[in-house]
């Protein structure tokens, strides 16, 4: 039987910074999400909690509370860093390892098979989870069992350093409905609806109706509603390895001018660089760490071009202008610079080149062109309307001339939709090869002309490709909407 296990390392970034500093283990700290008037309390030490200082409290009312309370920006905590260091650790007792893009500090990984290797289970899991305390010293559960979901709710249920080792299905599925389900749900206003409906364990939420669940709590109770009862499953997804060249130098003298060690960073970085050529590809980010009090300490600077580049002085202005923000408050010891590639298609460059030499009156001289000689609907544009079904939101228009860009300042990587003109039902033998990612999102309507009910998911195919799908409730069948690009 397939096993598998999970690593919480319970409140990671607070973890980091008590470890980076131990003069504040004795102290209220509290780790919050930024330092501004509206910014609110993310995580909270021992101290700060007896204190009454909780999860979502703005700042003003944690320093009522407490007045020595320590605050400190999640920003300025190299947590993705020490997930990677934690993922790396990991990978040398599982090449299948997922760290958790939402909560800092989760990680899944594949056990299938360590009972050839091993022992017994519990051997493995003891050298598994005493390689990484020993490492990077860092507190966390880890549960080995048959199950993802239920791993992880009774490895969150956990607080102190421990390990458990299931026997069977059975054993691990009575301990996980026992926990608390608020370790499970990071949205205040559910746990609050939880506590009003006097739900306390996980074995009460699932005896609740399936029906009401998602009009009462949501979507996100709802996906928790179906892991807990079966009816989805947790897959595992391997994180995606990218190629990291890095470089790392000690000083004999500690160094406080960051400007000073300029030279030698961008030595560092050439080297860097010279490397990522040799094997086709160019840097998409690259960090440097300074470290500081033996290593106790680190200020970490992240670099992200636009485009993937390598080219040296564009990088060089780009750190610059970071380092303009960085303060180095402590004399650094060693310095240590990662840079992390990617690979270009021979093409990409030439669209880059034209995008930024774009001349928009040569452009409207083209579409003339083109609408003189095809027609003057020949070339449309999507516009947005104001309607639920995602295949009547939107309506072609005759793009007259072209605007200047206004890109969104959001940062975030987003997939794209493709939805299809022509919505079929999927076939018995697709769904049977699909893997549930995220869903459902619910959209009803339409009482006055025909009533429709749309359960909305995003499932991934054996091959890896996303396909956005939806379950009609009134014909009762399964039909795709699109897919992810």
């Amino acid at each position: 039987m397939r096993q598998t296990a999970c690593i919480n390392v319970t409140k990671l970034p607070l973890q980091i910074v008590l470890k980076r500093d131990p003069a504040l283990q004795t102290l209220p700290v509290a780790i919050i999400d930024h330092d501004l008037v509206s910014g609110k309390v993310i995580l909270g030490n021992s101290i700060a909690f007896r204190n009454g200082v909780r999860h979502g409290m703005k700042l003003k009312t944690a320093l009522s509370l407490v007045g020595n309370i320590r605050f400190v920006t999640l920003s300025s905590i190299p947590t993705a860093s020490v997930c990677r260091d934690i993922a790396k650790q990991l990978r040398e007792y599982s090449s299948f390892v997922e760290t958790s893009p939402t909560q800092p500090g989760l990680f899944w990984m594949n056990s299938g098979g360590m009972n050839l290797l091993f022992e017994n289970m519990e051997e493995w899991a003891k050298m598994c989870s005493g390689a990484l305390f020993a490492s990077l010293h860092l507190s966390h559960t880890m549960i080995v069992g048959f199950n993802s979901f239920y791993c992880y709710a009774v490895a969150k249920s956990l607080q102190s350093q421990s390990i458990i080792v299931f026997k069977n299905p059975e054993e691990e599925r009575r301990q996980a409905w026992q926990c608390p389900v608020n370790k499970l749900i990071d949205t205040s206003e559910i746990r609050l609806r939880f506590s009003q409906f006097g739900i306390t364990t996980l074995s009460d939420f699932i005896q609740l109706p399936a029906q009401g669940i998602q009009n009462c709590f949501g979507s996100q109770a709802y996906e928790l509603y179906q892991l807990a009862t079966g009816k989805r499953e947790k897959y595992i997804s391997p994180d995606i390895l990218k190629p990291d060249i890095s470089r790392t130098h000690e000083f004999e003298y500690p160094i406080l001018n960051l400007q000073k060690i300029m030279p030698l960073i961008r030595s560092m970085m050439s080297e860097c660089l010279e490397e990522l050529n040799k094997i086709g590809l160019k840097v998409s980010t690259y960090t440097i760490d300074c470290f500081h009090q033996n290593a106790t300490r680190i200020t970490t600077v992240t670099v992200k071009p636009t485009n993937p580049t390598l080219d040296e002085k564009h990088l060089e202005h780009l750190l610059e202008v970071n380092l303009q923000s960085t303060v180095i408050s402590a004399e650094i010891e060693a310095v240590r610079i990662t840079t992390t590639g990617r690979k270009v298609n021979l093409e990409q460059p030439a669209l880059f080149r034209e995008a930024l030499a774009r001349d928009l009156s040569k452009a409207s001289k083209a579409l003339e062109l083109i609408n003189a000689e095809f027609g003057d609907k020949s070339v449309c544009k999507a516009e947005l309307v104001p309607e639920v079904l995602p295949e009547r939101r939107y309506r072609w228009t005759v793009l007259k001339y072209l605007a200047i860009a206004k890109p969104a300042k959001d940062k975030s990587q987003k997939l794209i939709r493709r939805i299809f003109n022509n919505i079929e039902p999927l076939s018995a033998s697709i769904q049977k090869n699909l893997a549930f990612v995220s869903g459902p999102f619910v959209i009803s309507g339409g009482w006055i002309r025909s009533e429709f009910e749309r359960h909305y998911y995003f499932a991934e195919s054996m091959h890896g490709t996303l396909t956005w799908l939806y379950f009609d409730s009134v014909r009762k069948k399964w039909f795709q909407q699109g897919d992810l690009i």
